[in-house]
């Protein structure tokens, strides 16, 4: 897609200084460096960050979610809360005990 925008845009470029070469000229390299910058931040995108991953004194991973469209990112639980891992909480005073149980 950006080869083809920038074919597209030398294209135009030439068509429209084609009464002025001294104006072709000027414009090439800015639209070489323009070029570059738009494949430098396309192969960006396509590569994923590698995954945030942290782990508790239980042993639990969390891992981190980037902010999509929000102010900021969180970390969410990777490892499902078993039972065992309630009352370790529990016990440690990470949480508090429901009232109803």
């Amino acid at each position: 897609m950006v080869v083809l925008g920038t074919c597209f845009t030398l294209f135009q470029m030439v068509v429209l200084t084609e009464d002025n070469p001294t104006l072709r000229y000027l414009l090439i390299p800015t639209m070489v460096i323009a070029a570059v910058i738009g494949w430098v931040a396309w192969t960006h995108t396509l590569q994923p960050a590698a995954p945030q991953v942290k782990r508790d004194t239980a042993g639990a991973e969390y891992l981190w979610v980037p902010a999509g469209g929000g102010p900021a990112g969180f970390w969410m639980m990777r490892t499902p809360v078993t039972n065992g891992l309630w009352r370790m909480a529990v016990h440690a005073a990470a949480v508090q005990k429901p009232r109803d149980t």
